[in-house]
């Protein structure tokens, strides 16, 4: 599955990734895996080290139509399995 990155940021097209498993490697799993397990302080931390994966995550589990937004300008927001 493809999709177009040229609209979205990097941490963005790893969102991508991670929601649909798309294979982003395995310390960018783990990071985001990481993520979707940290508390409130940890997530604090882990945004020391990785803002723009951080935002992207608080983004997508926070700001409504944020994810629907992503998907729209990857292109993929009106394509089936997506």
């Amino acid at each position: 599955m493809h999709f177009d990155r040229s609209k979205i940021s990097e941490a963005e097209a790893d969102l991508i990734e991670w929601q649909y498993q798309l294979g982003l490697g395995h310390f960018k799993a783990a990071l985001w895996a990481a993520m979707a397990h940290a508390d409130t302080g940890n997530l604090a931390r882990l945004a020391t080290g990785f803002p723009e994966e951080v935002a992207a995550y608080s983004n997508f589990i926070a700001t409504p139509g944020y994810w629907e937004n992503v998907k729209e300008r990857a292109g993929i927001a009106d394509k089936e399995g997506w």
